[in-house]
Order: structure tokens, then C-alpha cells, then sequence
């Protein structure tokens, strides 16, 4: 089986080249040399940031679009504007997150390989090709979920912080299930005209979660059911009534309230928020107030 894993690897590197795999899982230039980054506390306008390893994140928020950008992101990966990709201010990179645009229902996967977005109170930064598919309306913002991929993330984690290189970890699964073959089609936009041959089979090792995972990033869409909620200021989660209450009354001028979340982690279940907000202006102008008043963990959320 451990041979006709590596045989079907080398079926794959010889039709596509080293390149090209890349390419299929990592965007069309592929990466420079794809390296695990969390990073220091960093400061954005002010506010600062600590980034840090969360599998369980799973938060509403306002998106924006990237624009110019340099040529690498923060972990070394060239920047493709055509990548399925996004940038996240703390996440760990790369992290593969579901992304669902709540104003249309549209949700695709997306690997993070970049810090931002730069404008205070939006959640995450999507590549110009990422935000087309997901039907972007308002590329300063609108309205998102992003919920990370617990065991493909950590995959990634594991074996980048080994430094082994991803292909290894296909080949070293091979042994724990078997290998199978497809024909893969054009990529999106190519011309399948006649007289092309057709494009080689492509090795998928269903035990890997890296294969697994990075191969869900393809950028197929599913479409779900819009949502249209309100926006409020998150100001702060806990896992104490008590707790919360400080951050209450001292936001009682605000009109800070509490609320409770029975589905989410228990340390965190008891959120102080501020206000209703039908218009994203209103929301970062309450934000905007917020910070000036020293609430640093003061974001926006989709109710």
C-alpha cells in the first residue's frame, strides 16, 4: 500500500509538477515556503491584537475586501488577489475557516494565510476572488460568519510546526486507507476546447486530514438562507455573572446589557453588549466610542 502511495504520488508530481500540486492546494503561485505563524501582540490603529491558537473560533462580523497588498503575506505565501484565501487578525496562519456571507447564504472554505484587516471593527479580509464568489454586496462591509475547521486546522498546525513538508503526510496515510483517482476538470475560467487532452488523475488520500483539508479549498460554493439581523458591539464574554457585571455597569451610560449564549464555551457564555445598530455607520460610530473608552476588546458582531 506505502508503494502505491508513493507511486500514485509520483503520478501526480509527473502530470503537474511540484508546482502544480502546490497550486491546486495553496493558490495559483503557490507558497514560498509555507511556515506556521501565531506572532506577537500587535497594534492596528491604536488597538491592539494578540494573536493566539483558538480551534473552537466561531464568530460573526463585518468583511472587507483586500486591496493593494504586498507581495507576500504574513507567513511568506505569495499573495494571489485569485487565491481562496483571507486574511485574520489573530487566528493562527495557515487555519482553514468556513466563511458564510449571511446577507445572501453563500459559504465556501477559505485557508488564512494573512494578518488584517486594517480597518477597526471588520472581523477578516477576503482575497477579490473569495469575496466574488461569495457574492460581496458592500466590500467595506457585510455581514459574515467565520467558523474554523478544528481538525484540519490543527493538521496543519501539526505538521508545519514539525517542519515536514505537506506532501509527506499524504504519503505517510497511505498505509491507514486507500488510494483513489479522479480526473480532475479545468480549473475555474480555463477553456476545455477539443483536442485537449484531458488532465491527469490526481491522487486523494481520504486518511490525510491535510489532504483532506486543503483539498476542500476549491472553491465551490454552497448556497444557504440569508440572514438579515441587526448589528450590536460585543464589549466582552465570561463565564461569571459577576464578572459581567462589572463590565455592565461601568458601560451602563452605553446601554451595556447581558446576554447568554447556551452554545457557546461555557468560560464565555455571558457576552455584555451595546446597542442595535441597522446601519453599519451607526455601529462604528458606537464602536469608535467604545475604544475611546478604553473597552479594547470592543468589536462587532452579527446578532
Amino acid at each position: 500500500m506505502k508503494r502505491l502511495a508513493i507511486v500514485a504520488l509520483a503520478v501526480l508530481l509527473a502530470g503537474c509538477g511540484v508546482q502544480g500540486f502546490f497550486e491546486r492546494f495553496f493558490g495559483r503561485s503557490g507558497p514560498k515556503t509555507p511556515t506556521y505563524l501565531v506572532g506577537e501582540p500587535y497594534a492596528i490603529g491604536g488597538v491592539w491584537h494578540y494573536p493566539h491558537e483558538d480551534f473552537a473560533f466561531n464568530e460573526t462580523g463585518l468583511t472587507s475586501i483586500a486591496g493593494a497588498h504586498a507581495a507576500r503575506t504574513a507567513n511568506g505565501e505569495a499573495y494571489e488577489a485569485t487565491a481562496f484565501a483571507a486574511g485574520h487578525r489573530t487566528l493562527p496562519l495557515p487555519s482553514v475557516v468556513r466563511v458564510t456571507n449571511l446577507e445572501n447564504g453563500r459559504q465556501m472554505l477559505l485557508r488564512l494565510n494573512d494578518r488584517g484587516p486594517e480597518k477597526i471593527g471588520r472581523l477578516l479580509e477576503l482575497t477579490p476572488r473569495a469575496a466574488q464568489l461569495l457574492g460581496v454586496g458592500n466590500p467595506d462591509a457585510t455581514k459574515v460568519r467565520v467558523e474554523i475547521l478544528e481538525a484540519e486546522s490543527r493538521a496543519l498546525a501539526a505538521e508545519l510546526q514539525g517542519n515536514q513538508p505537506i506532501v509527506s503526510a499524504i504519503v505517510a496515510a497511505a498505509p491507514k486507507a486507500g488510494v483513489q483517482s479522479e480526473a480532475l476538470a479545468p480549473p475555474p475560467g480555463a477553456n476545455a476546447g477539443a483536442g485537449r487532452s484531458a488532465a491527469p488523475a490526481r491522487a486523494v488520500v481520504a486518511a490525510s486530514p491535510i489532504a483532506a483539508g486543503l483539498q476542500q479549498i476549491d472553491g465551490s460554493v454552497r448556497q444557504g438562507s440569508a440572514r438579515n439581523a441587526a448589528l450590536t458591539i460585543e464589549c466582552g464574554s465570561f463565564g461569571r455573572r459577576d464578572y459581567a457585571d462589572i463590565l455592565r455597569n461601568r458601560l451602563a451610560s452605553f446601554g451595556a446589557r447581558l446576554e447568554t449564549d447556551y452554545n457557546a464555551p461555557r468560560d464565555r457564555a455571558i457576552f455584555v453588549r451595546v446597542g442595535h445598530f441597522t446601519t453599519v455607520a451607526e455601529a462604528d460610530a458606537m464602536l469608535t466610542r467604545l475604544l475611546g473608552a478604553g473597552i479594547a476588546g470592543a468589536h462587532i458582531v452579527v446578532e
